[in-house]
């Protein structure tokens, strides 16, 4: 009988090696595919994040930083320098005469009770006042800044003339707007409501409408007081 030829042993050594790497390699290539799976996981959530806090952040209440001021007949009053920006209920004692902006936003005639004696002129206006701007009065000896408390967005009653912001002080939805006293234009900052309020139906305007107000919609009108109803 033959002896049998064995096979040297550096040869099984290397045999072994190569299994090994082999065994290696496969378990780098898993972590790695664990790896890749975990960060796009973590990717995903993230950006569910992200998208849910810029949906909250559409709907943000803006603290009011006004500061009752009283303000004499004269021009160039800069909000920010001569009264803070912010939000006011503006009114006056005695007298009547025009209130405006440099930029046309802000343009009222407003008169003390007493001295009210048109649908056009306005014994008081909520107004919003932004930095930067330049206020007139004229031919009032005083007109008395209020400034107006953080609201709680209503959805029924009654509004006097002013600038109102959709989700901050009237809640969105769907209203019937109706005349309760005076006349003028009602319409929101991007015309998705525009209508001319007055009594007397032959003089061109309604007595109400049914819209409805988007978060972010400023609503403004120059009529003395209106009513809210939510649909």
């Amino acid at each position: 009988m033959k002896d049998k030829v064995k096979k040297p042993f550096y040869k099984r050594i290397w045999v072994w090696v190569i299994v090994l790497l082999l065994i290696i390699g496969v378990g780098s290539s898993q972590g790695k595919s664990t790896g890749s799976s975990s960060s796009s996981s973590s990717s995903s959530s993230t950006a569910k994040a992200a998208s849910a806090n810029s949906t909250t952040s559409k709907v943000k209440v803006i603290s009011n930083t006004a500061v009752t001021t009283d303000l004499t007949t004269g021009s160039d009053y800069v909000v920010g320098k001569d009264i803070k920006a912010g939000t006011y209920d503006i009114t006056t004692d005695s007298g009547s005469g025009n209130v405006m902006s440099k930029d046309g936003r802000l343009n009222i005639i407003l008169s003390a009770p007493a001295d009210a004696n048109s649908d056009l002129s306005l014994t008081s206006y909520h107004a919003i006042l932004k930095d930067g701007e330049t206020i007139e009065i004229d031919s009032i000896p005083s007109v008395h800044f209020q400034a107006s408390t953080s609201p709680t967005a209503i959805s029924n009653g009654n509004l006097n003339a002013g600038d109102y912001v959709v989700g901050q002080d009237i809640a969105p939805g769907r209203y019937t707007l109706a005349l309760v006293a005076g006349s003028g234009n009602v319409q929101t900052n991007d015309y998705n409501v525009n209508e001319i309020f007055n009594s007397d139906s032959s003089a061109g305007g309604v007595s109400s409408t049914t819209v409805t107000l988007h978060t972010g919609e400023v609503l403004s009108f120059d009529v003395q007081t209106i009513s809210l109803t939510k649909k």
